[in-house]
């Protein structure tokens, strides 16, 4: 019986006795489509080439989804006949290594569950630059495939996009309309100043029944939501608090925690917990918590990540939600809320038989069109603007868009240019001293501490966990220096394009 266009059960040859059985066990092929008769009778410039998808289907509909569009791409590439493959996110990273090692690799899948730097060091995939034509490149936003971005690694492009760190990565404050009127505001404040002031008075008048605002103590949230976008807003030399051992700073080149604005948004925290202007209780609070307490209309205001706007509709649909940019210093904007660029999504393997065929299929993920409809039918949100007209969406959803666009900017990633950088930086991490920065920030502004001396003495130690560490590597052959990791000319109020 002939195999459809999407059919394939996994059967590998047994390796170890192990191989087929793991691997069955981690992938699932799905039945669709016929491609006719072509593969067999056509000229070998027509002959029907196979190209093998392999993705995640963590998201609800995920499979119909990509289903559809294959049918949509063999009908306009009727020479590429497409077979997709499907695993769970948490066994990808092992289904990819187990295909490679059986001989029956992909051409082309999601690199996010195995890592781009990861797939790049064990040969996986190879380089798409001759492919990148100035009309593809011109459907990205400008620096996409900058060879210091977030697609390249060793001064090559590797991957496409299709999702934004835009949305993933932001910041917002959410407010409560109906409550700030009902305390005499009938806007949101813009500055840190006036969100200190407002929070403290409507705490006040509200004698235990509505809070201002509140932070979450729980977890690395209190350094990625709170101290972060404040702290940018500040020009912190570091990028974004993603690293929760400590915050690297690309304009000094080492661990920089103690980097006035950081220091400056923890010490005001700080301040604002000293007035007992936040709830009892916040210290043991995640996001969830406080997200429902907004909910509830007990908090006014907080800062948090965009998906929370329609987990506040699903608990409250009546709330009166709305949603702008975090408050900047009284002094004005120094910096944004940064991104070094959007995660790596499609990649073509180093054991693609047809690279041609293969970059068909990619070129069509890389399409307009194919981001307008993963956007309609998934709700992530998508690299190109363009692809959003035309998708009905709630007015939450569009201001978070358009948020998303006035308030990050691209920073920069030195790491990318030797892949010995980003294993350096996260050796150090790993081996980072305890209590962790989450832990000593907490601490700070509970037992109203000077958080300048704790940041100063955890970035000595950092520091030499970071000195130790690139010298360990320089002797095992890398060129790594400290100087690599320095940025000098970045403009924190505009994105960074690197050449």
């Amino acid at each position: 019986m002939k195999r459809s266009a999407f059919a394939k059960k996994l059967l590998y040859p047994v390796l170890a006795g192990v191989l087929a059985f793991s691997l069955a066990g981690c992938g699932k092929s799905t039945n669709e489509g016929e491609p006719g008769d072509s593969e067999t009778t056509a000229s070998p410039e027509q002959a029907v080439k196979t190209v093998r998808l392999v993705l995640t289907n963590d998201t609800t509909g995920e499979e119909a989804f990509y289903q559809d569009e294959m049918k949509k791409f063999m009908e306009q590439n009727p020479n590429v006949k497409v077979e997709l493959i499907f695993n769970p996110g948490d066994q990808m990273n092992n289904a990819i290594q187990l295909m490679f090692a059986s001989g029956d690799s992909p051409d082309v899948f999601r690199i996010q569950k195995v890592g781009l730097e990861n797939a790049y060091s064990r040969e996986l995939i190879q380089p798409i630059d001759s492919y990148l034509t100035d009309e593809f490149v011109s459907r990205f936003p400008e620096g996409t495939f900058s060879k210091t971005g977030t697609m390249a690694v060793g001064g090559s492009v590797f991957s496409i996009p299709v999702t934004t760190q835009k949305w993933g990565g932001m910041r917002v404050l959410y407010y409560n309309s109906e409550v700030l009127k009902q305390y005499g505001y009938d806007k949101p404040p813009q500055t840190l100043g006036e969100y200190k002031e407002m929070s403290a008075h409507i705490t006040k008048e509200g004698k235990g029944q509505v809070y201002g605002t509140s932070i979450a103590g729980k977890g690395d949230g209190l350094l990625l939501t709170f101290v972060n976008p404040l702290a940018r807003a500040a020009g912190s030399g570091v990028r974004g608090m993603e690293m929760t051992a400590g915050h690297m700073s690309v304009v000094e080149g080492e661990w920089n925690t103690a980097d006035p604005a950081i220091v400056s948004t923890v010490n005001y925290l700080r301040d604002m917990n000293q007035e007992k202007i936040f709830p009892p209780g916040w210290e043991t609070w995640d996001s969830k918590q406080l997200y429902q307490m907004f909910s509830a209309g007990k908090v006014a205001m907080f800062i948090g990540m965009p998906y929370e706007a329609d987990e506040i509709n699903k608990l409250n649909d009546q709330l009166q939600i709305g949603i702008t940019e975090p408050p900047i210093p009284d002094t004005g904007r120094k910096g944004y809320q940064t991104q070094v660029g959007d995660p790596a999504y499609f990649v073509m393997s180093s054991n693609t038989k047809n690279p041609d065929a293969a970059w068909t299929l990619m070129n069509f993920l890389g399409s307009e069109e194919f981001e307008h409809d993963f956007f309609a039918a998934l709700g992530a949100a998508v690299v190109m603007p363009g692809a959003y007209e035309g998708v009905e969406m709630s007015s939450e959803k569009r201001t978070l868009l358009d948020l998303s666009e006035q308030i990050m900017k691209l920073g920069p990633n030195p790491e990318a240019k030797n892949p010995d950088m980003k294993k350096i930086t996260s050796d150090v991490v790993a081996a980072a001293p305890k209590p962790r920065m989450e832990e000593l920030v907490l601490n700070a502004i509970i037992n109203n501490l000077d958080y300048k001396e704790i940041a100063e003495e955890y970035d000595k130690k950092m520091n030499q966990l970071f000195d130790d560490k690139i010298e360990e590597y320089r002797k095992n052959g890398s060129a790594v220096t400290k100087d690599d990791y320095k940025v000098s000319d970045w403009d924190q109020m505009k994105d960074y394009i690197a050449q």
